[in-house]
């Protein structure tokens, strides 16, 4: 994520709408008829092609053609993070909100967020979200388990399950909160968490309207699940897990943030992105796969402190347990490539720590092996493989 503080010009009132392109010929024009069916009309669209192969730039141009607040642009192709990147530095409103080309917007959801972010005061004002499909529509699971929707003025002190809504869309964030800010280039799977957590850290208070704002495209055949998302290439995207971690242990000491908004943060990303990634290297049961994930989660603990590595109990949990449960998919040869991990991730933890894994995890193996609760590691990871 770079900044570039020489950024500094007058800003209209309103909102900025940034939409990446990407052959999306078959779905674009329903999300440009969301939008200029909006109950609002502050605001002007600023679309970046990036290097479309289909008839994605004809249809936006034909369908533009007398939109005047609908603009159109075009780069060659560097990804999410590059087009919307491009967009945030044509950006001249006072607000400014992402849509993804393939999703749409409720005709009420400009002027919902815009009022009150006026009448609050608040920079960032999120709204409830769903996915939808040619069979319906369905709130997002996760977002109902850490009660996301909930109207009113939050902050992430009391209200740390704004980290499980951490996409850039759904949300109006004004200028001074990004202003120099952009999303990663280098990252290539979950490029945008650390643009949205600066803005998060950076917003004093964040409001959540109680309505709708947004609808994420589900495409018929394409599947929610995280895990079979990442079955495609886990080691991709776990390098990229690795980066979105060091991206965000940079920012987080840079906002001298509080100690148990970093942890639910850190927790969020290891819960569900790392362990995610990881399992399916593990469950794909290809050597090739097992190896380079073990030696490259090796080589990243072997990079940070021992207070990294002890403030984050999942570590400890998603590799002393929920791996070893699943050590009938590791392969043989990648056997001492675990041990070597786990043992080392050991070796670096606290007394406390370890005390706490020694009461906390009991369990006996499918696969025949041993209890190791109360075992030390190196004893117990050699009865188990």
């Amino acid at each position: 994520m770079s900044n570039d503080s020489t950024i500094n010009m007058e800003r209209e009132m309103g909102i900025n709408i940034i939409i990446p392109l990407y052959n999306v010929e078959e779905v674009i024009l329903e999300t440009l008829e969301s939008i200029n069916e909006q109950t609002f009309n502050m605001y002007e669209v600023i679309m970046i092609d990036d290097g479309s192969t289909d008839k994605t730039t004809e249809i936006v141009r034909e369908y533009i053609q007398d939109k005047p607040q609908f603009r159109l642009f075009t780069q060659p192709n560097g990804g999410p993070a590059a087009a919307r990147n491009h967009g945030l530095r044509l950006a001249n409103r006072t607000y400014i909100c992402f849509v993804d080309s393939d999703d749409i917007i409720p005709n009420y959801a400009l002027r919902l967020m815009y009022e009150a972010a006026i009448s609050t005061q608040c920079k960032l004002i999120t709204g409830a979200t769903k996915r939808f499909n040619s069979n319906g529509e369905w709130f997002i699971p996760m977002h109902i388990k850490h009660n996301i929707a909930k109207p009113g003025i939050k902050t992430l002190l009391k209200n740390p399950e704004l980290f499980f809504s951490i996409g850039p869309c759904a949300k109006l964030y004004h200028h001074s909160l990004i202003d120099g800010v952009f999303f990663p280039e280098n990252i290539r799977y979950g490029e945008d968490q650390p643009f949205v957590l600066h803005a998060l850290l950076q917003a004093e208070e964040i409001y959540t309207v109680e309505k709708v704002v947004y609808y994420y495209r589900l495409r018929d055949g394409e599947s929610q699940s995280l895990t079979q998302s990442v079955n495609k290439d886990p080691i991709r995207i776990l390098k990229s897990v690795f980066q979105i971690f060091d991206y965000g242990e940079i920012e987080l000491e840079k906002n001298n943030t509080e100690y148990e908004v970093a942890l639910k943060y850190y927790q969020r990303v290891s819960s569900i992105e790392l362990w995610g990634a990881l399992r399916a290297a593990i469950e794909s049961k290809r050597s090739e796969n097992q190896e380079i994930a073990f030696k490259m989660t090796l080589d990243w603990f072997q990079s940070k402190s021992d207070d990294f590595l002890n403030l984050i109990s999942s570590f400890r949990y998603f590799l002393l347990y929920s791996c070893i449960e699943r050590v009938c998919y590791i392969t043989k040869d990648n056997k001492e490539n675990y041990r070597k991990l786990i043992t080392y991730l050991w070796s670096r933890q606290s007394n406390e720590a370890k005390k706490s894994v020694s009461k906390s995890v009991s369990c006996t193996h499918e696969c025949g092996f041993a209890n190791y609760g109360g075992q030390q590691l190196e004893t117990c990871t050699t009865n188990i493989i």
